[in-house]
């Protein structure tokens, strides 16, 4: 069922106007069936949707038991120009490991931090740290929000400054 709905996917992006990207989630099986990115590249061949304008969403438990199928995986998809992005995390494994480990292109907050962090000063504070470690170049990939779709830079900066009492 996954394939038949991706493949169509990609086949209506292709007829649609503009250069946006087509995210799509993946589950953490798929992304550790040693096939998934072949599967991946047939439906762009078959369809003729360019591999840089999908971006792979996979979360922090597509991690969990196999890192190294999951990263090969990754890799493979990557190396033929797939977007991949970690979403949601924060919210489960959230292994430092994993941003030095895998090709990816974006990090997405979990949505129960950057919903509060205008609110709440811990929230805010785990953001921060996630933004500095952009910075500081130790983490590689852009960092935003799952819930806003935006950059968290921005989310942070052009939101009402938090009240510091606010916990």
């Amino acid at each position: 069922m996954f394939w038949a709905l991706f493949t169509q996917a990609c086949r209506k992006a292709c007829d649609a106007a503009g250069d946006f990207i087509l995210a799509v989630n993946v589950s953490p099986s798929q992304v550790r069936d040693q096939w998934f990115p072949e599967k991946v590249l047939r439906a762009l061949r078959g369809t003729g949707f360019p591999a840089r304008r999908l971006e792979i969403e996979v979360t922090e438990s597509a991690m969990i038991g196999d890192l190294a199928r999951a990263k090969s995986s990754l890799i493979s998809l990557k190396n033929q120009g797939v977007q991949i992005a970690l979403d949601d995390f924060g919210t489960g494994y959230s292994s430092l490991l994993l941003l030095r480990a895998l090709p990816i292109d974006k990090l997405k907050i979990d949505r129960s931090f950057v919903a509060r962090i205008t609110t709440n000063r811990e929230d805010a504070t785990i953001v921060e740290a996630l933004i500095g470690l952009r910075a500081s170049r130790i983490a590689r990939p852009p960092i935003c929000s799952s819930q806003w779709a935006v950059n968290t830079h921005k989310a942070i900066f052009t939101a009402p400054r938090l009240d510091r009492r606010a916990t």
